[in-house]
């Protein structure tokens, strides 16, 4: 999902990371340097049990070509 603010990822795993906290994307993009992003944990639509959604703020959905790797943690 695109939208003015940022895009929106599913990824796979649960963690108890808090809603609502400004954390930290590290965004490895094939061929380019890592992004560094502002995330904040969302619930994924629909709520599978084994994902967890993010919205990251200042990318595009177009930036995430296939073969990117997002890791998501406490700032």
């Amino acid at each position: 999902m695109d939208s003015t603010v940022g895009a929106t990822v599913i990824l796979k795993g649960r963690c108890n990371l808090p809603l609502g906290k400004a954390l930290c994307a590290k965004i490895k993009i094939p061929g380019k340097d890592i992004i560094e992003a502002i995330a904040y944990k969302d619930w994924p639509y629909p709520k599978p049990a084994a994902n967890a959604g993010y919205l990251l703020l200042g990318i595009s959905q177009t930036d995430l070509t296939d073969g990117t790797t997002i890791t998501i943690e406490l700032p």
